[in-house]
């Protein structure tokens, strides 16, 4: 079992620790703008800038003329870019050289060129659906599985046990496909060029397919492992945790071959037997049963499709698209009330 649980534990450490240095701790830029400011005299741009105004983004405000405190500081700390003599006996006039980098949280739906948008509806869509096949798709089939197995066990004369605990594997799962599709959104929606754009969709296809890397040694491993069962019960021959060949030969064993109607390994459609995988691939009708986490599995596909785009339009409106809303209410409002002075009028 350690060996499904140290795949597991680097599996999910090191998808979170990438997630976390691309967003909190160095962000790529997406853009980048160099600026030589005159600390004495800054334009709007600059002291909103310097001040750490994330509206400057948006909107340049006129108001702005003067750098506060930290702002005066943080000017008077940069590298100095050239000097401009004084005329007469006025002072020379040094200016500060200032690169202001916008991270791709940022930069979120900037208008864009037709290029760069269909490269980023393209990336999107790759990115979504190589997720939902790596991760998404497995996480329902999971949720599928157990609800089959809670109702088919006692069937086969096994008790069932209490084991719900297990259900957080798949939630860890279907958390980092959520997780993962997000923050690569917003990296495709974050940058301009088509490089950057194509090269982040290919990171995070990668980092989404961090598990495939172990499923082939973890399959190899398990399939030639025997379940520790009680051989009066279950007999002499062993009975492995995975059976990679699904074949009607795993319901016979013996010499001569013996078929044992009990197996659970019965899987010819048209045999006339109850068996685990049998039922599941040919025979299933889930409406035969209770399903307590349908709602789980059926609810999970609208929330993978609609939050990368939820998070994003999120992010856009706290790094100052607020702005843009504000103003699209009042250009509504002034337009509703022509509207009603033009109705009234009549």
């Amino acid at each position: 079992m350690w060996q499904i649980w140290r795949a597991l534990i680097f599996v999910i450490t090191a998808q979170v620790i990438m997630i976390v240095v691309v967003v909190f701790i160095d962000s790529p830029v997406a853009l980048s703008k160099s600026l030589t400011i005159n600390c004495a005299a800054p334009t709007p741009l600059q002291a909103q800038l310097l001040n750490g105004d994330i509206t400057a983004i948006w909107q340049e405000r006129e108001d702005i003329t003067e750098f506060t405190a930290a702002g005066l500081e943080k000017c008077l700390n940069l590298s100095p870019a050239f000097t401009v003599p004084g005329s007469g006996s006025g002072d020379a006039i040094t200016f500060m050289a200032y690169t202001h980098k916008e991270r791709f949280y940022q930069n979120l739906f900037e208008p864009k060129s037709p290029l760069e948008m269909t490269m980023q509806f393209i990336c999107t869509v790759w990115v979504m659906i190589v997720v939902y096949n790596s991760d998404f798709k497995n996480f329902r089939l999971l949720l599928t599985y157990r609800d089959f197995n809670q109702w088919f066990l006692p069937h086969k004369g096994e008790e069932l046990k209490f084991n719900s605990w297990t259900l957080i594997f798949p939630f860890i799962q279907f958390s980092l496909s959520v997780i993962i599709t997000c923050v690569a959104c917003q990296f495709i929606f974050g940058y301009r060029t088509p490089y950057k754009i194509i090269t982040s969709t290919v990171s995070f296809t990668f980092v989404s397919r961090i598990s495939d890397l172990f499923n082939a040694h973890n399959m190899a491993y398990y399939k030639s492992k025997a379940i520790d069962l009680d051989p009066e019960e279950y007999g002499e021959d062993p009975i492995y945790y995975i059976i990679t060949e699904y074949n009607p030969t795993n319901a016979v064993w013996g010499d001569p071959p013996e078929r044992h109607d009990e197996s659970w390994y019965i899987l010819r459609e048209e045999q006339d037997k109850a068996g685990l995988l049998t039922d599941l691939h040919y025979r299933h009708d889930p409406t035969e049963y209770k399903r307590p986490l349908k709602i789980v599995h059926d609810l999970s596909l609208p929330v993978f499709l609609f939050a990368p785009f939820v998070v994003a339009a999120i992010t856009w409106y706290l790094q100052g698209g607020f702005l843009l809303v504000d103003e699209w209410s009042a250009q509504a409002e002034s337009m509703l009330d022509e509207l009603m002075a033009q109705i009234n009028s009549r």
